[in-house]
């Protein structure tokens, strides 16, 4: 049996939330206060290099599943991190690519090729460290229904 070397455990994402990739040349302007379809198109103008929902997540890095194309990730590159409510967004995290695999169909109908792209954060921020465990103890203690929604009282 081989085990697991990860330094910190890795949670699985049941909700709604998205890994946007690009070039530091390329950030997302703010979305505070911004309307869904404002969002989306701040995301699809910042022109990301890849962009997909989020399957889990730890301190040290996530892996997400997003659509394949003939598009190269390019060094440096650094990820936001998106709610899909838009009540949490992380921005500006540095990232390594640990591993992009192609995903196996799900059905024989399929017609879009999907990729799973596993990353490591580089050195983070106190702000984005802060956010990032905010973000983790969501998840881990399950004490919000939903993500980035705060409780009442």
């Amino acid at each position: 049996m081989e085990n697991d070397r990860r330094q910190y455990k890795r949670y699985p994402l049941n909700h709604r939330v998205f890994a946007i990739v690009r070039s530091d040349a390329h950030a997302l302007e703010r979305i505070d206060h911004m309307s869904k379809g404002k969002i989306g198109m701040a995301i699809i103008k910042s022109n990301p290099m890849c962009m997909g929902e989020i399957l889990d997540i730890s301190r040290s890095g996530l892996s997400f599943r997003y659509i394949a194309t003939d598009r190269i990730l390019t060094s440096p590159c650094e990820m936001d991190i998106l709610c899909s409510n838009g009540d949490y967004h992380l921005i500006r995290l540095p990232i390594q690519t640990v591993e992009d695999t192609f995903i196996a169909p799900e059905s024989p109908f399929e017609v879009l090729k999907m990729k799973r792209l596993t990353v490591k954060f580089g050195g983070l921020t106190n702000r984005q460290k802060v956010k990032l465990n905010q973000l983790l103890e969501d998840i881990s203690t399950r004490r919000r229904k939903k993500l980035g929604q705060t409780s009442a009282g």
